[in-house]
């Protein structure tokens, strides 16, 4: 989580961003999840 809030920051830096997929699912056992996402500089 927190490297996603680093990385969108970076990127609201230099210019808009989209993000064009995301997807979470969680991982009881493991009181975990697993998280991607991915983005692009809006046209």
């Amino acid at each position: 989580m927190r490297t996603w809030v680093a990385a969108f920051a970076a990127l609201s830096v230099g210019s808009a961003y989209q993000v064009d997929y995301e997807h979470y699912r969680p991982i009881k056992e493991y009181i975990a999840g697993f998280g991607v996402m991915a983005a692009r500089t809006a046209s």
